[in-house]
């Protein structure tokens, strides 16, 4: 019988025996340094804000705007390492309209040469930016020449220009 108990104890013991052997072989192949993995993502910005002046709605048709007459900022922001470029086109192709009537506008964006806003088909690029290292927002005017119509009957002349900002390919 005491045969049988010593071998129960021993049997009892074994488990202990091996955890202890595992503990002593962990510790002995445990790495003697650590990494850790830090990282954050920053998501695309690209954005453009029209804010009108007055005078965009005030228009001297009859005598027309041969000087440099702003008419709104367009604001552009980008975190485009690439850069961007605006593009704009008109619902009226570059025409003051009242009805059937008309008369002929040209637009300089953020100081560059004026040109007649084309058809939505073919928007025109009037601004581009190469390239950025980081995060900027531009302020670009945009001034209008207007061709007078001395003889325009009564009513409102009007048009939409649409301004897009894309990212550089």
């Amino acid at each position: 019988m005491e045969n049988k108990i010593k071998k129960f104890r021993a049997f009892k013991l074994m488990p202990l025996i091996a955890l202890s052997f595992l503990t002593i072989t962990t510790s002995a192949i445990a790495a003697t340094t650590g990494t850790l993995t830090l990282s954050g993502d920053v998501g695309e910005e690209l954005s453009i804000v029209i804010t009108p002046e007055s005078a965009a709605t005030t228009l001297d048709i009859l005598n027309g705007v041969s000087g440099t007459l702003k008419v709104a900022t367009a604001t552009e922001t980008s975190n485009l390492s690439g850069g961007y470029h605006v593009t704009m086109y008109s619902a009226n192709e570059g025409l003051l309209k009242n009805g059937t009537f008309s008369t002929a506008y040209q637009l300089a964006y953020d100081g560059g040469s004026y040109t007649s806003p084309p058809a939505s088909t073919s928007p025109v690029t009037v601004k581009t930016v190469a390239s950025q290292t980081g995060k900027e927002v531009n302020n670009s005017n945009i001034d209008i020449h207007v061709t007078a119509f001395a003889a325009a009957p009564v009513g409102t002349y009007q048009d939409t220009v649409t301004f897009t900002i894309v990212a550089n390919p």
